[in-house]
C-alpha cells in the first residue's frame, strides 16, 4: 500500500529516474491500487442503481397489487354464488345451467386481465 500511495505522489521523473525492476514493481502497484479503487466505485454506482431500480418497482407494484387483490374478490364473489347454485338442491337440474350463466354472465369481473 505504502508503494501504492507513492507512486500515485510521485512524480513521473522521479519514477522514470528509478531502475527499471523497482519502476515496473511500482507502476504495477499503483495499477493494481487503481484498479481496485475503480472496482469499489463500480460497485458503488451500481448499488445506487439497483436500489433505485428497486425502489420505482415497488413503487409501480404495490397499485397494480391493488388493482388485481381487487379482481380477484370480485371473481370469488362470482364463484361463490355459482357455487352456491350448484349446491342449491331445490333448483331443478333443468334450470341450473340457465341460472348459472344468468347469474355468471351478469357480472364480468371473472374476466381478469393479467399484464
Amino acid at each position: 500500500m505504502a508503494l501504492a500511495r507513492y507512486a500515485n505522489t510521485a512524480k513521473a521523473t522521479t519514477i522514470r529516474r528509478m531502475p527499471m525492476v523497482r519502476k515496473v514493481a511500482t507502476l504495477r502497484t499503483l495499477i493494481s491500487s487503481l484498479e481496485r479503487s475503480a472496482q469499489d466505485d463500480i460497485l458503488d454506482v451500481l448499488d445506487l442503481l439497483l436500489k433505485k431500480v428497486f425502489n420505482e418497482s415497488a413503487k409501480n407494484y404495490q397499485p397494480e397489487r391493488q388493482n388485481s387483490i381487487k379482481a380477484y374478490d370480485q371473481t370469488a364473489t362470482v364463484l361463490a354464488k355459482a357455487c352456491q347454485l350448484i349446491l342449491d338442491e331445490t333448483l331443478p337440474d333443468t334450470e341450473f345451467r340457465q341460472q348459472l350463466f344468468k347469474s355468471v354472465s351478469q357480472e364480468k369481473p371473472w374476466i381478469v386481465s393479467r399484464n
